[in-house]
């Protein structure tokens, strides 16, 4: 059993979203801030449009990346959900 098959049972949707940002799982049309870097400056905000992990070449894990609507492409431990 992993984390997620609570909130799939879960009977609506605005409860479901509220779960995972309980959890800080960052999802389709939230409003991140960036809190870490150097390629955007800190407190840059975007509306995120997609989410997808991308395989490190030397197969050491993977990393999440969020894409805003402002063009940013972000890693997902580099920002926070503001709003």
């Amino acid at each position: 059993m992993n984390m997620f098959d609570n909130a799939w049972q879960l009977p609506d949707e605005t409860e479901r979203n509220a779960y995972f940002r309980y959890l800080g799982i960052i999802q389709i049309g939230d409003i991140i801030e960036v809190v870490k870097g150097k390629k955007y400056p800190h407190g840059t905000r975007g509306i995120v449009t997609f989410v997808y992990e991308y395989q490190r070449p030397n197969g050491s894990g993977f990393v999440t990346y969020c894409l805003t609507d402002n063009g940013m492409k972000v890693a997902a431990k580099n920002v926070k959900i503001a709003g």
